[in-house]
């Protein structure tokens, strides 16, 4: 019964693809994504059949509640998560014509960062105290694209955040303090 109702599932989204109005095919296919991490408790399920597609020029916003599996789901997809205990224990994850799920390592690292982003919901959890923010915005534009470094600097200036890198102080240490934060958001 699940196999005939996958292929139903699959029939009805052939069906809706055919029928965009700008014809677009997803960028990004995300089908049926499992994702258990082992614990000494048994495991624990933490993403459940997730499916998505983001077609080209859309921004995907994953919002649930605290521990529903959000960044879970998001490391997921480009093999960030430790393993173990992390497993992936089923779905696709399509971009560019290749499974993300069953590619190298070599393969993800050229598509993290390069062709495919995230931005977690804490930035404050997201920045490094060891490492400059300049460091931080600049590396990514160095090995994903190629740029030298006085080139990522420029580039990193027109991100207009932080504040801080406009004004060319581009090796400010963050540090975790009410300070820090009203710079970040700023």
């Amino acid at each position: 019964m699940a196999a005939a109702q996958t292929a139903e599932q699959q029939q009805e989204r052939t069906d809706w693809e055919f029928h965009m109005p700008d014809g677009a095919q997803p960028v990004l296919t995300v089908e049926g994504l499992r994702t258990v991490f082992r614990t000494r408790g048994g495991a624990v399920h933490a993403v459940n059949s997730v499916s998505f597609d983001l077609k080209p020029g859309e921004l995907l916003g994953v919002v649930g509640e605290s521990g529903s599996g959000k960044s879970v789901t998001m490391m997921s997809l480009l093999g960030l998560l430790p393993s173990p205990p992390a497993q992936i224990r089923g779905g696709r994850v399509m971009f560019e014509g290749h499974d993300l799920l069953a590619s190298t390592e070599d393969h993800l690292r050229s598509v993290r960062g390069a062709k495919v982003g995230f931005i977690f919901q804490d930035p404050m959890t997201s920045l490094n105290p060891v490492f400059t923010v300049g460091f931080q915005l600049t590396e990514p534009l160095r090995k994903h694209l190629g740029m030298s470094k006085s080139a990522a600097r420029r580039r990193a200036a027109d991100f207009d955040i932080p504040r801080c890198l406009r004004s060319g102080s581009v090796s400010w240490k963050p540090t975790v303090n009410t300070g820090f934060s009203e710079v970040i958001g700023s």
